[in-house]
């Protein structure tokens, strides 16, 4: 306890930019009560078809590449092709996971990363504390008197 009669909480999840403790779930200036937070999801990235178009684009320009004559120069479409094919598959590769917190307010995008890992263990942290302040109101674990 500080002075004045302030408690600190312990983290229960810390990384620079995302602070969860068994009250609080902070994403850089956003801050949310867990008691607040209905409920908490990782979302994949939606890029099924980026890739198909990645592969689509990258295919078809490297048979009409492979299929031009010895000796013939390469043609600018082919090869145009076969970098915006690849340029498509980069970018869907790139794209982040998501983290969404349910609030009264509705569905929130809270945090994104490109590592799933990193939002599972925010995801686990927020359950925890949520399971938390479930038991402390239900006076579970309470050490007081009736």
């Amino acid at each position: 306890m500080l002075g004045g009669g302030i408690m600190v909480e312990q983290p229960i999840y810390y990384n620079g930019a995302v602070l969860i403790t068994q009250t609080l779930a902070q994403f850089g200036s956003v801050t949310y009560p867990i008691d607040g937070i209905g409920s908490v999801r990782v979302e994949d990235p939606k890029r099924g078809g980026k890739i198909v178009a990645g592969i689509f684009l990258c295919l078809f320009g490297g048979i009409v590449l492979i299929g031009g004559k010895p000796g013939d120069s390469i043609d600018p479409i082919s090869l145009g092709l076969l970098i915006i094919g690849w340029t498509v598959l980069v970018v869907a590769f790139g794209m982040p996971y998501r983290l969404i917190i349910r609030t009264a307010s509705g569905d929130v995008q809270a945090y994104e990363s490109s590592k799933q890992a990193e939002l599972d263990g925010i995801k686990q942290a927020i359950e925890r504390a949520a399971r938390a302040t479930r038991l402390r109101a239900a006076g579970v674990g309470s050490h007081e008197s009736a």
